[in-house]
């Protein structure tokens, strides 16, 4: 099975590509459990999104009661409506994949926008570079397919790579 290549797992390769090669190739067994402050920091920031989204003022469209396929479908009718605001989206093409919190009406296409309360990492760990800031409009995504497979190839041979080295 091919794993869909998300914005957390293109975020996740900002932050760390070692990550991604576990996330892709890893043993989940082998992971580290849920740490309480980890917790605590997805419980605050859901509690955030919903404030946002109630204090909106503004109609939008809520999604959010709907998975899979049946919001994909719900998620691109909106788009060809035309609708301001999509809350709890779903888009995909080939293995690229998307659920972003927002998609905002712009011109001809639409905006994704993340809602984040702030970030946090645990035990002082620092990024080793700052976040590159990703395009956010959302546009054909389906010339991406081979640069994206390429990109894992290329972080799967890195440790690969590593790994004969470091023997």
């Amino acid at each position: 099975m091919t794993r869909p290549i998300t914005a957390s797992l293109l975020n996740n390769s900002l932050a760390c590509p070692h990550r991604v090669f576990l996330d892709c190739f890893g043993n989940p067994a082998l992971r580290d459990p849920v740490s309480p402050f980890v917790q605590l920091l997805w419980d605050k920031g859901t509690i955030y999104e919903k404030e946002v989204i109630e204090g909106l003022g503004m109609p939008f469209v809520d999604l959010s009661g709907l998975s899979g396929d049946e919001k994909e479908a719900a998620t691109r009718a909106a788009i060809d409506r035309g609708d301001t605001l999509i809350y709890s989206g779903r888009l995909s093409v080939d293995e690229l994949f998307a659920e972003p919190d927002l998609l905002r009406r712009e011109g001809a296409g639409n905006v994704a926008i993340d809602i984040k309360s702030g970030g946090g990492h645990e035990g002082g760990a620092t990024w080793p570079r700052p976040p590159a800031r990703l395009p956010k409009k959302v546009g054909n995504l389906s010339n991406q397919s081979s640069k994206s497979e390429e990109y894992c190839s290329d972080v799967k041979q890195q440790q690969l790579s590593r790994n004969s080295i470091e023997r």
